[in-house]
């Protein structure tokens, strides 16, 4: 596999170069700011098409290699290493369009439909009648515009309907329900037509000014852009906004002319190339940002689901892709409701000192004992507090390998407890005084008494005989 030298921080000179590019006018409401990303040279003659993958993480770029009579296909990352590579015969590859899973990718090479893996391995093709112009995967189902036909087919299946709008090129776009189509190049004004991608039923015609030069739907495919540029003496060059009733739900003018166009992640803002540069319009205010000339002429550009916006430029020093990160600002605030539980914990330690006094009485004379216990108690309660509440924040959006918003941070809930305990002491004192005097103690003092006199005299009369 050949590796692509990618420099995804541009050198001073590419810098320099299109410096120009890196401002953002002014225009109240919309601020935004777009950062030129990474400057990767492609191995091909000129570039035709590129598209980045749904889920962001593949840029495929389709370009002629006019030395070898071949077509060439690069699968990049978002970093611009390459992924894989691969080429075909022939010169008249005109188109790209990824599966909404980004595991297969659709090629349009003359009247041959080609389908590959996001690994450069052949799936499936298919011959159709008319030289294919552009595609569109969405859905179940591959639109192919051609030379005035629009071919409606079911992957690694048939075609499952076909139709004719004219005889010149014809540019499609499509959501998963809706097939939006018109003719281009045409030098009077020309008709857009609303079909059901399933069955094929017409929907609606609607007229447009100028010469369709561009079609994409937007993320949530309920409205599609068409761009167009003047014809004869009128200059006039715009962007028209039709829904799937064939309604136009939008318009807008710009000074240049216009070759292609690229809705933003979110529907709100639109990419259009202007020959060597391109331009970025809001729904709401037009023009917000402009990054003059590239050096060189637009091939194409898209706009991937982490805001990374792909241009394929041709130059006079070959063909490259530049990456430029766009981060809107100023979007208003996300409204966020949040759910927090606390968990409070108390310990609470009391010492309870316990003074118990004990009387005697005996014969008269009063004895008194006190005695000091001492307790120590442990109370452990646990409560839980649940509360919700509505913050209201700005989300800003750091735009890296994915789209990121900042977190709330959460602030502690106020709250009194009240904590009761209730200490029972339970003191049993038992106390046994024996105060009165039985017939047999009175019997035996008399008796000790006797013996202590008859002792008293035996001494005495002992005393009297020595003498």
């Amino acid at each position: 596999m050949r590796r692509l030298r990618a420099s995804i921080v541009p050198v001073l000179l590419l810098a320099m170069a299109i410096s120009s590019a890196i401002q953002t006018p002014g225009v109240e409401g919309q601020a935004i700011q777009v950062t030129l990303a990474g400057k990767i040279p492609v191995d091909m003659d000129r570039i035709i098409d590129l598209e980045w993958s749904p889920d962001g993480s593949m840029l495929a770029v389709l370009g002629l290699d006019l030395s070898r009579e071949n077509w060439s296909l690069v699968i990049l990352d978002p970093q611009g290493q390459e992924i894989t590579s691969l080429r075909g015969p022939g010169v008249v590859a005109t188109s790209i369009a990824w599966s909404p899973d980004s595991m297969h990718i659709a090629i349009g090479d003359g009247h041959m439909l080609r389908i590959y893996t996001a690994r450069g391995e052949p799936w499936y093709s298919m011959l159709l009648d008319s030289p294919i112009v552009n595609l569109s995967w969405k859905g179940d189902f591959i639109v192919a515009g051609s030379l005035g036909e629009i071919y409606v087919v079911k992957p690694g299946g048939d075609v499952v309907w076909n139709t004719t709008i004219g005889l010149r090129d014809v540019l499609v776009d499509s959501s998963i329900d809706t097939l939006w189509a018109g003719i281009s190049n045409e030098l009077v004004n020309t008709t857009v037509y609303i079909f059901k991608v399933a069955d094929g039923s017409l929907v609606s015609k609607v007229e447009v000014p100028g010469a369709i030069v561009g079609l994409d739907t937007d993320p949530r495919g309920d409205v599609a852009a068409v761009a167009t540029r003047g014809v004869d003496n009128d200059r006039t060059n715009a962007i028209t906004i039709i829904d799937s009733a064939g309604d136009k739900a939008g318009y807008m003018e710009v000074k240049e002319p216009l070759t292609s166009i690229s809705w933003s992640p979110d529907g709100a803002m639109i990419a259009a190339a202007i020959g060597s540069g391109f331009l970025i319009l809001s729904l709401d205010e037009g023009v917000v940002w402009s990054s003059g000339g590239l050096g060189g002429s637009l091939a194409g550009l898209d706009w991937g689901s982490r805001w990374m916006l792909a241009t394929g430029i041709n130059g006079a020093g070959g063909p490259v892709i530049l990456l430029f990160m766009v981060e809107p600002g100023g979007q208003g605030g996300d409204t966020v409701t949040t759910t927090v539980t606390e968990t409070v914990t108390s310990t609470l330690t009391r010492t309870v000192t316990d003074t118990v006094t004990l009387t005697l009485t005996r014969e008269g004379t009063t004895v008194t004992t006190t005695e000091t216990v001492t307790r120590t108690i442990t109370t452990t309660e646990t409560s839980t507090v649940t509360s919700e509440r509505t913050i209201t924040s700005t989300a800003t959006q750091t735009l890296t390998s994915t789209t990121l918003r900042t977190v709330i941070s959460m602030t502690t809930i106020p709250y009194t407890e009240t904590l009761t305990e209730t200490v029972t002491t339970t003191s049993t004192s038992t106390v046994t005084v024996t105060t009165g005097e039985s017939q047999a103690g009175v019997s035996i003092q008399a008796l000790l008494l006797s013996l202590i006199i008859l002792g008293i005299g035996i001494i005495v009369s002992l005393w009297l005989r020595r003498g």
